[in-house]
C-alpha cells in the first residue's frame, strides 16, 4: 500500500447513518483541508460492511478499520447482545468478519 502524504484521521465513523446525507461532501472537505486519508471504524458486521463500501467509492481517501466492538460481550453495555446468545452466534460473526477481511484486504488498515 502506498503511504499517504499528509494528515490521517485515524478514527472516525463515516459509516454512521448521521453522515448518509453528505458523506461525499465531508470527504471532499477533509481532502481540501489537507487530510490525506480517513480511517473509518466499523463496530459490527453491518458498519464494517458499510465502511468497506465507502472505501471502495472514495478513490483511496477512506480506508476501513473493521471489527466487532467488545462491548457486545459486556452485560449492561448499550451494545450488549444478551445472555441468550449462544457461542455459535459469536463464531458466526467472526467467520463473517474473516470473510470480509479476506475479500477486501486492500481496503482495510486495521482489525479490532
Amino acid at each position: 500500500m502506498t503511504q499517504p502524504k499528509g494528515l490521517i484521521d485515524s478514527h472516525c465513523h463515516l459509516n454512521s447513518v448521521v453522515y448518509d446525507k453528505d458523506r461525499a461532501g465531508l470527504i471532499t472537505q477533509a481532502r481540501e483541508a489537507g487530510v490525506a486519508q480517513i480511517w473509518d471504524v466499523g463496530i459490527d458486521i453491518e458498519s464494517s460492511r458499510k465502511s468497506i463500501e465507502i472505501s471502495k467509492s472514495s478513490s483511496g481517501m477512506v480506508k476501513s478499520f473493521v471489527g466487532i466492538d467488545p462491548e457486545v460481550f459486556i452485560p449492561g453495555s448499550p451494545l450488549f447482545i444478551g445472555n441468550d446468545i449462544e457461542n455459535s452466534w459469536f463464531e458466526q460473526q467472526f467467520k463473517i468478519l474473516d470473510d470480509l477481511i479476506n475479500q477486501n484486504h486492500t481496503l482495510i488498515v486495521g482489525i479490532g
